[in-house]
């Protein structure tokens, strides 16, 4: 929460540039999909004053994106 002491609301879009390259390399959707995402994630975590809500969201996310392809196959 450093950042948004300085940039406000900002920090959104700062956090977002590294989780975004995180998702680069993956399915273009995916990599797209990771700049909604880390606008939602951050914002959530802005919010509550807390990384847990983004990182169980994407926990669920991932997994259930796993168990589709397991159960499709």
């Amino acid at each position: 929460f450093g950042l948004e002491e300085k940039f406000g609301m900002n920090a959104i879009l700062i956090q977002m540039l590294p989780f975004v390259i995180l998702h680069n390399g993956k399915p273009f959707v995916e990599t797209l999909s990771a700049i909604i995402g880390a606008i939602l994630l951050g914002y959530i975590a802005i919010r509550t004053r807390s990384i847990f809500y983004g990182v169980a969201i994407h926990f669920i996310l991932f997994f259930s994106m796993d168990l589709f392809v397991v159960l499709m196959n």
